[in-house]
C-alpha cells in the first residue's frame, strides 16, 4: 500500500527536506503542530515503506515532540492515531538494533524516548526491547550508551515494564555504569 504514486516521491521527499530544515523556525513548528493535514501527513509519512522521507519525518517529529502539551492536544482534537507511529518507530528500532545499525539506533531511540513525554501509555509496547536495551548499556559506548540510557530510564516510568527491567536486571547494569554512561 502506497500513499503517493512514485512519480510524486521527488517532490515529497524535497517538501518534507524543506520542512525539517524548517523547523527551526518556532513559528513554522507551531504552524505544522497546528495543522491536521502536516500532522497526519508526517505520523503517516514516518513509515518502513517510506525510507527516503525518514531522516526528514524524524527531525520534525522530535521537533513536534517538544510541544507535548500542544501536539496531544492537537492530536486529540484531530483525533490522530499515533498507534501506527508506535508500531513503526518500534520495528524500525529492532532493525536497528539487529543489523546494528549506529546512527538509525540513535536517531530512532531518540525520537522513541522524546515520543514516551507524549505517549507514556506507549511504554508497554517497547517493553520486549529492554533485554536489547540492557546489552547496549553493557556492551556500547558513547551516544548509543547514552541514547540507550535515557530510553530505558523513560521506559522505567511504566511500572508493567519496571518489571521487564528487573529480569534483566537493567536498572543494576545502567547504576552500575554511574558516570560511564556519559
Amino acid at each position: 500500500m502506497t500513499y503517493y504514486s512514485k512519480e510524486h516521491e521527488t517532490i515529497i521527499c524535497r517538501l518534507i527536506h524543506l520542512v525539517s530544515r524548517l523547523i527551526t523556525q518556532p513559528e513554522i513548528i507551531l504552524k505544522i503542530v497546528s495543522s491536521k493535514v502536516m500532522l497526519v501527513r508526517m505520523f503517516l509519512y514516518f513509515n518502513r515503506q517510506f525510507k527516503s522521507l525518514r531522516p526528514y519525518v524524524l527531525k520534525v517529529l522530535y521537533s513536534l515532540f517538544k510541544l507535548k502539551d500542544k501536539l496531544n492536544d492537537y492530536i486529540s482534537e484531530y483525533d490522530i492515531n499515533t498507534k501506527t507511529f508506535v508500531q513503526e518507530a518500534k520495528a524500525m528500532l529492532v532493525e536497528s538494533m539487529e543489523t546494528w545499525n549506529r546512527e538509525d539506533f540513535i536517531n530512532l531511540s531518540g525520537l522513541v524516548s522524546s515520543s514516551l513525554d507524549c505517549f507514556p501509555e506507549s511504554a508497554t509496547e517497547y517493553s520486549d526491547l529492554v533485554a536489547g536495551l540492557t546489552d547496549i548499556l553493557k556492551d556500547r559506548l558513547e551516544l548509543e550508551r547514552k541514547n540507550a540510557a535515557v530510553l530505558v530510564a523513560k521506559l522505567a516510568r511504566n511500572e508493567e515494564v519496571k518489571k521487564v527491567m528487573v529480569k534483566h536486571h537493567t536498572m543494576e547494569v545502567l547504576m552500575s555504569l554511574g558516570n560511564n554512561v556519559l
